[in-house]
């Protein structure tokens, strides 16, 4: 979602939707973008500068860990 606001010049309108929250981007998200840097792409450059990288907690990550035991049991 937020490349879509990237690419239309209006990341503003994403901080301002989420005002009351703090928005950042995980690692997995910032590796996927420095790949379209690779292929000329400039519009990372600017989720960059807006958003912070924050890599989840170990609790998150286990959390996370769960759900996806259970939606591979649920199949």
């Amino acid at each position: 979602m937020v490349s879509a606001f990237t690419k239309i010049k209006r990341l503003e309108l994403l901080k301002r939707l989420f005002s009351k929250h703090y928005i950042v981007i995980t690692p997995e998200v910032y590796e996927e973008l420095t790949i379209s840097l690779e292929y000329g792409y400039t519009f990372p450059l600017d989720i960059f500068r807006y958003f912070e990288v924050l890599p989840p907690l170990e609790e998150e990550r286990e959390e996370y860990q769960k759900l996806l035991r259970k939606k591979i049991t649920l199949q």
